[in-house]
């Protein structure tokens, strides 16, 4: 292909990378077509090239309006040999500005996805621009009914949607996004993970509060703290420059508290649905990641919302086994908060590795759980401890030799004698 054209229209790229609108306002009288032609190596029209800028606002105004004099508003959103449109553009980068000139003008593109499936929202999500974001919900609100089958909130455009605004950080847009979208939460996206596993995955989430128990429930804020939160935001703003350091405490507990809201607020949507096998499965691989991660507030949440998940093995693992093997100690004490429940879990046997409670607190922990800087007598007598502490529930029998392997079996794992 021959690319002569890039060449000869730099002096467009270069005005619209520099918001000098004035340079080219003659070329584009004498010669319309070029405002709405790919000019760049990568098939970008000039609009593209001026709003991925983020500053060239006065550029895509003027060139806006003048694509509209010329009955060429059919032409605005050409997309890119990449497959964006310059509304595409704009999410992925934060620019509200241009963004809402385009969305003025032509508000169904909101929905439109790009050649990889992801609309705007999405871009917007994904690449942590949450005014953009926050902008596109609202005026995707005003739009009305999505079509059938077509829903920004259905199918795996919903899950990425949700799993990619939890991912961000933006805990508040999640809400009101389940708030007004309630079925949201079952959905998965593009890598089969739902909004409850991404939360599991993610203990950055619940900095503040450590649960051992449910009877803790003095971590739960309640609406008077909610309320509280909110009319306070001003003030923390506020003080956001007085005092930074006070600032950041108060955005840490503001985290906490909407991460365990978002977390109760979709457990009670899955279990409202009184679906087994849906519970299961979301409830399920939402506690395995949570274990994995050593996020225990979600497996508190999960195991008040459905006590039997702790028996859930769909990851290829059984939850006590796997908080023994990662030394997850908050969410080994939640799991074994009842007695019946450690009597029931202590002789299970992993499948594949043959392998009781004692053989995983036998082994050395993962590196990743390993505290280098304690000194190795401190970590080996940590080990210790862990050890001793398994070994206090395991029956005698399973304590006689670690090569032991019964033969029983029941959903893939063992079971004792």
């Amino acid at each position: 292909m021959n690319y002569n054209h890039v060449i000869n229209h730099l002096p467009i790229h270069k005005a619209a990378l520099t918001d000098d609108w004035e340079s080219v306002s003659q070329i584009f009288e004498k010669d319309p077509e070029l405002m709405t032609t790919p000019i760049s190596y990568l098939g970008e029209t000039p609009l593209m090239m001026a709003v991925g800028t983020n500053k060239s606002h006065k550029f895509v105004k003027h060139l806006v309006d003048r694509i509209i004099a010329f009955n060429a508003a059919d032409k605005l959103f050409v997309a890119s040999s990449r497959g964006d449109n310059p509304l595409h553009r704009a999410a992925m980068i934060g620019n509200t500005v241009d963004a809402r000139v385009l969305v003025e003008l032509r508000p169904d593109m909101i929905r439109v996805p790009n050649s990889d499936g992801f609309t705007p929202l999405i871009l917007a999500a994904w690449h942590l621009n949450k005014g953009t974001l926050r902008y596109l919900l609202k005026e995707n609100a005003n739009l009305g009914p999505e079509e059938e089958g077509s829903s920004l909130y259905t199918g795996v455009a919903g899950g990425d949607l949700i799993t990619l605004t939890i991912h961000a950080g933006f805990l508040d847009v999640a809400l009101e996004i389940i708030s007004k979208h309630t079925d949201i939460v079952i959905e998965e996206d593009r890598k089969s993970i739902t909004a409850l596993e991404v939360l599991g995955s993610k203990p950055e989430l619940f900095p503040i509060i450590p649960i051992n128990k449910r009877s803790q429930e003095g971590a739960q804020l309640n609406h008077f703290s909610k309320v509280f939160y909110t009319c306070t935001a001003g003030f923390w703003n506020i003080l956001h420059y007085l005092a930074p350091s006070i600032k950041n405490i108060y955005d840490i507990k503001l985290k906490h508290y909407q991460s365990k809201l978002l977390t109760k607020h979709i457990c009670t949507s899955i279990i409202n649905k009184r679906d087994h096998d849906l519970t299961w499965k979301i409830l399920g691989s939402a506690t395995s990641e949570a274990v994995q991660h050593g996020t225990p507030e979600v497996i508190d949440e999960c195991i008040s919302t459905y006590p039997d998940i702790i028996w859930y093995t769909g990851k290829g693992f059984h939850l006590s086994l796997e908080a023994i093997t990662q030394r997850q100690e908050q969410v080994y004490n939640i799991l074994f908060q009842s007695a019946i429940h450690k009597a029931a879990q202590a002789n299970l046997i992993d499948k594949d590795e043959k392998e009781n409670s004692l053989h995983k607190a036998g082994k050395l922990a993962p590196p990743h759980r390993i505290i280098v800087n304690t000194g190795a007598a401190l970590q080996m007598q940590r080990e210790l401890q862990w050890y001793k502490e398994v070994e206090s529930f395991v029956e005698p029998a399973f304590q006689k030799s670690s090569k032991q392997k019964p033969e029983n079996t029941k959903n893939g794992f063992h079971g004792g004698t």
